[in-house]
């Protein structure tokens, strides 16, 4: 939280920091939480992690799954088009599970 400007800006300490808890992303700076591996370390740990990664990285498809995987709630965080797309992935489910138990 009080890190200094060049620690929060060094890939190798906030790897650290992400992997030993990945809310640390909150703290470093814009260009590391566009960094594909720093971000996916963080939400591999810790899914809501996802809040503070780049708009870019949240609508990555992989990062987000990494991020769902670990907490469902972090749908909620992904891109609006992300969100979109688990909707209707989620309302098809549903009309097949309705159709498997009209059966």
């Amino acid at each position: 939280q009080f890190a200094s400007e060049r620690l929060v800006d060094n890939p190798q300490v906030v790897r650290y920091a992400v992997y030993r808890d990945g809310m640390a992303l909150k703290s470093a700076s814009p260009r590391l939480r566009d960094d594909e591996d720093i971000v996916r370390i963080a939400v591999s740990k810790c899914g809501p992690a996802l809040e503070f990664a780049s708009p870019r990285l949240r609508d990555c498809d992989e990062i987000v799954a990494l991020a769902v995987n670990n907490s469902q709630s972090a749908a909620l965080l992904a891109s609006d088009r992300l969100q979109e797309v688990m909707q209707c992935a989620s309302d098809v489910s549903v009309m097949r599970l309705n159709c498997l138990t009209a059966e």
